[in-house]
């Protein structure tokens, strides 16, 4: 073992056998537990007893469903990422961005089977796994890409059991195995020892019989070569300096001429990645994040007695699922295939029809002669038959009692398997439904920790991998709402620079329990139709929102045609419908406005042709009053009236000052006409032809 990482082996060997033997009882326990699951639930010596008397062995299997139950959840209600920054440097835009990559990570790399596969694994047998990688993005491409994948058998992974932290996160090592036949190993590394040598299974056991021992056959035999991808975290030792702009670096990296306001000693990690095999190391590089990328998924997890032990749904109901069994069995051997009840007769009544009468309990005979026999003078009764009732109820009730202690044992009862149960109102049915899953929830809450390291993971990872300039793609909640954007490069959105860079600022990750985007979305839908029954009006307002969630083909296209026939004034700035009485008052004002508006124009060509006098400064003081008036009392109408009302005080003021007299030149009587009434109380309390206050405050009467 000289040649080629000999230490790095041995090493790696050492540490898989403290693995081994700290998890020895817990995989074993996951082996019963699944075989017990799919089927394997009678002990072997049992089962072979009952099946040479020709005894029913039945295996009437529950588990499977009280496994769904837990792992449909979860598919229903799957823990969901959010990232937000937690320094200056990060902005909530980005992190946006960030989470619109994670969710297209998970979609590309078909993380929900992942996901499905690691809970399933913990929910029937304690403990499952999945794991982050990096590739490629294709084979002529530098460019690499980050993909979650699934481990199909969990008993393949061995971590560093001296960790404390409840999501493995402080990890020291982690090895993934996989065993390989020997010849297509040859074939797949021409370079190694063992092909170069071409070594025999036995050739490799003694090689590794020093450093493995008993567990040599593991790694070796007669067909399979054992290969290893082997993670180990590394620290060196460095010294950073935090300089007065307050910017935290490597003591090396500081600028010159920075002015250092602090110093100390750390230890920078960093994570080593070999594939190996029992005799050497094939390949090995540097993993990029600082994070060991696999994710444990556990059921419910104890530590006693020096290890941990992690136990299934089905690891306490185990012997009343056997006890199901086997009164189910007695149940039907009872009823169906027990002994028929035999004939009693006296000896020699049956002489001469010896042979019907033996198989009078299978065949129908229409007669059966038997010899009469007379006993101290009297003459015996007829051969008759030896009536037994079996005790089928007492067996029923045990079996019944038995699926009781199934229910009680798993946490799991009628209601929220879907069939009746004593709870007969929807409230006492949900309240039942809520402590079942609360009884269970541990395995919901395991997996959205798991969820939270591999946020970490990713977090760390995808500035490292991300790091140019480049396109993104994004997925929103909802997997239609999806876009694609420029990171790690400035760019113009409606004349705005924005920047989304990825290499700077820090990052967490919060999870977030409850039903999916698709179920929260049917259940808005709900919510909006029944606030349509008791408000009609909120499907003229709102009926393109409520279309736009439903999942019926052309939905979307509906909700757009919806969307263009709403009145302006929702259309543009989404306020509420001005009531029929309200529009009328304004479309007078409207009218009256554009009245003095021509008076006013009127006046303006009086005055540049010098045609007639001109008029009196008080007669256009009122007219400026009663626009005034106009503009307050029509506050409820359009930017455009307001707006067109302003440049006709602005024109009148401007004329305003041009005039010089202060005599009225009008003809004695004369009066302007009153604005028409609007709003509530028009008509009632001062004159309609006085000035009225505006804004609370008093207009300026007219001078004299």
């Amino acid at each position: 073992m000289k040649e080629k990482g000999a230490d790095i082996v041995q090493r790696a060997l050492l540490n898989w056998t403290k693995a081994e033997t700290a998890t020895q009882r817990s995989r074993m326990d996951y082996v019963n537990d699944m075989e017990f699951k799919l089927g394997k639930q009678w002990p072997d010596s049992i089962m072979r007893e009952r099946m040479a008397e020709q005894r029913p062995c039945l295996t009437i299997n529950k588990f499977p469903q009280y496994v769904h139950q837990i792992t449909n959840e979860a598919r229903q209600n799957k823990p969901r990422l959010r990232v937000f920054p937690v320094d200056d440097q990060g902005d909530a835009e980005t992190a946006k961005i960030l989470e619109g990559m994670i969710r297209h990570t998970e979609e590309k790399s078909g993380a929900s089977a992942a996901y499905d596969t690691a809970i399933n694994c913990a929910v029937s047998g304690g403990f499952g796994y999945y794991r982050v990688i990096t590739q490629f993005e294709d084979p002529m491409s530098f460019n690499q890409e980050i993909r979650i994948k699934r481990v199909i058998d969990p008993l393949s992974v061995y971590l560093d059991p001296t960790h404390t932290e409840p999501d493995y996160s402080d990890i020291q090592w982690g090895m993934v195995v996989e065993d390989v036949n020997l010849d297509l190993f040859k074939a797949e590394h021409p370079e190694s020892i063992v092909a170069t040598k071409n070594m025999t299974a036995q050739e490799i056991t003694s090689f590794n019989q020093i450093s493995l021992g008993s567990y040599t056959n593991v790694w070796v035999n007669a067909n399979n070569i054992r290969v290893a991808e082997y993670f180990e975290k590394t620290y060196e030792k460095a010294t950073i300096v935090m300089i007065d702009s307050g910017e935290v670096m490597l003591e090396k990296q500081a600028p010159e001429g920075s002015v250092i306001i602090g110093k100390r000693k750390t230890y920078l990690p960093t994570i080593k990645w070999y594939k190996m095999s029992s005799v050497e190391v094939l390949e090995e590089t540097e993993w990029l994040g600082i994070y060991i990328p696999i994710i444990p998924v556990l059921g419910d997890e104890t530590f006693f007695n020096g290890e941990y032990i992690t136990e299934s749904l089905i690891r306490h109901s185990k012997d009343s699922q056997r006890m199901y069994n086997y009164w189910a069995s007695a149940e039907t051997e009872t009823i169906a295939l027990s002994p028929k009840s035999p004939f009693v007769a006296a000896e020699g009544q049956i002489a001469g029809h010896e042979a019907e009468w033996r198989n009078a309990n299978t065949v129908s005979y229409g007669v059966l002669q038997y010899t009469p026999v007379s006993l101290g003078g009297s003459l015996v009764p007829p051969p008759a038959k030896n009536n037994y009732e079996p005790p089928v109820a007492a067996i029923t009730n045990a079996r019944m009692q038995a699926a009781e202690d199934i229910k009680s044992t798993t946490g799991i009862y009628d209601a929220a398997l879907g069939a009746r149960s004593n709870e007969q109102t929807g409230v006492a049915i949900n309240a039942r439904k809520t402590q079942i899953q609360t009884s269970n929830y541990h395995f919901i809450d395991n997996f959205a920790r798991s969820l939270k390291l591999l946020g970490l993971i990713l977090l760390d990872l995808m500035p490292k991998i991300y790091n140019a300039k480049q396109v993104a793609r994004i997925i929103g909640e909802d997997s239609n709402e999806q876009k694609v954007v420029k990171i790690n490069e400035m760019f113009s959105v409606n004349g705005k620079s924005v920047t989304y860079n990825l290499t700077q600022g820090l990052y967490d990750c919060i999870v977030t329990t409850g039903p999916g985007y698709a179920s929260r979305r049917q259940e808005a839908v709900q919510n909006m139709l029944e606030l349509t029954r008791a408000w009609p009006d909120l499907l003229r307002i709102a009926g393109h929102l409520f279309i736009g969630k439903m999942d019926w083909d052309g939905a979307q296209e509906v909700a757009e045609q919806l969307k263009k026939a709403l009145p302006p004034e929702l259309a543009e700035s989404g306020e509420s419908p001005i009531p029929p009485e309200l529009k009328a008052q304004m479309q007078q004002m409207q009218q009256y406005v554009q009245q003095l508006q021509q008076e006013l124009m009127a006046t303006m060509q009086k005055l540049d042709s010098k045609s007639e006098e001109l008029e009196s400064k008080e007669r256009i003081e009122f007219a400026k009053i009663y626009a005034q008036l106009a503009i307050a009392d029509n506050n409820a109408g359009s930017k455009e009236t307001i707006e067109a009302l302003k440049a006709g005080m602005m024109m009148a003021n401007q004329r305003l000052q041009m005039l010089d007299m202060d005599e009225p030149v009008g003809e004695p009587g004369e009066t302007v006409p009153p604005p028409p009434a609007a709003g509530p109380g028009a008509g009632s309390g001062a004159a309609q032809n006085e000035p009225q206050p505006v804004g609370g405050q008093p207009l300026a009467q007219p001078t004299e």
